[in-house]
């Protein structure tokens, strides 16, 4: 039991280590000895526990995409059961539509999405690994699909549609440029930090903005063109 307790440390030291390194020097530029290295472990332990590097990089995936589940998925699993049934006002789904919102917002501006995870998440936009698909398809397409549902819903838009899918991703945007462009909202805000006045006015913002969005498409701002 003494040694089991052992392992699983190793392996849970070599998979924090690997998510800083990983971060830092992306998935090509992380050799194995850095890696074992920041976590204090041999480097035969890559093998033993994960077969080879991309098999880390993976782990480090499943287990990124563990924790956005782990604070997400009740959240949107409870929209998409609203949303099944069809009487549901376009008001209540923008209610819905703003709660996921303020979740989401006090979600990636937490510790638990820390500098090296978005960091991770964020270049896996932009030069997807060979682990994307599946980062995509348990995690980040599952709460896209509920987010334009929900979008559709509140906008009066047709769902499954191009619009609805462009105007959530929109939506997601204007909350994701506060953890990408941290460091400019900082300073051109004169804050110190994001801590929970600061989270308050972004969510604020975000959500004004995310209602008008909504209001432009439904006609309470006039019809769209």
């Amino acid at each position: 039991m003494k040694s089991d307790a052992i392992a699983l440390s190793a392996k849970d030291r070599l998979l924090q280590a690997s998510i800083k390194i990983f971060a830092s020097c992306g998935y090509e530029g992380a050799s194995t000895r850095a890696l074992t290295k920041e976590a204090g472990v041999n480097i035969s332990a890559i093998p033993y526990y994960f077969k080879d590097k991309e098999g880390l990089y993976r782990s480090v995936l499943e287990f990124i995409a563990g924790k956005v589940r782990a604070e997400m998925a009740a959240k949107t699993g409870a929209v998409r059961a609203v949303l099944k049934d069809e009487t549901v006002s376009a008001d209540a789904c923008r209610a819905m539509l703003r709660d996921l919102l303020a979740s989401f917002i006090r979600f990636l501006m937490s510790e638990e999405m820390s500098p090296s995870v978005a960091r991770i998440f964020m270049r896996e936009q932009i030069e997807p690994s060979v682990s994307f698909t599946m980062f995509y398809e348990t995690t980040m397409r599952p709460m896209h699909e509920t987010l334009t549902q929900l979008v559709a819903r509140a906008a009066a838009l047709p769902y499954p549609s191009e619009e609805a899918t462009l105007c959530a991703h929109a939506v997601l945007g204007s909350i994701t440029i506060f953890k990408t462009h941290r460091e400019l909202a900082l300073r051109r805000l004169k804050w110190k930090n994001l801590g929970n006045p600061e989270i308050e006015k972004i969510t604020a913002v975000v959500l004004r903005h995310a209602d008008a969005a909504m209001d432009s498409y439904s006609g309470k701002e006039g019809k769209k063109s």
